[in-house]
């Protein structure tokens, strides 16, 4: 489940009331590995991507909009994970399930 605050009523909510406007999506890992099929990135060639980053020092993290994904690398975080970002749009379109909620009002998928 990915759910991202669109707007709340002050910079950090507390409670569900200080959300006026959210995006919910329920995606499942197989929808995930079948886009990423779709454009080129099987498992083999994620992980070299993967080892090129954090053995060769490779900064070229991808262009969102040409290729689709981006890799973000956490150099300062003790995992130093990679990680995959996709594009909102794209995850919505792979869901199971989205609804978006606007002061208590929701428009499911």
């Amino acid at each position: 489940m990915l759910c991202w605050i669109d707007s709340a009523i002050n910079d950090n909510p507390k409670k569900i009331e200080d959300i006026t406007s959210a995006e919910i999506l329920l995606i499942t890992k197989e929808c995930i590995f079948e886009y990423l099929k779709e454009i080129s990135w099987n498992a083999k060639k994620l992980k070299l991507k993967s080892d090129r980053i954090r053995n060769f020092g490779d900064k070229s993290f991808g262009d969102i909009d040409e290729n689709g994904v981006k890799f973000a690398y956490s150099e300062r975080l003790v995992e130093k994970p990679i990680n995959l970002i996709i594009p909102r749009l794209k995850l919505r379109e792979i869901s199971k399930f989205s609804n978006r909620v606007n002061n208590n009002v929701s428009d499911s998928k």
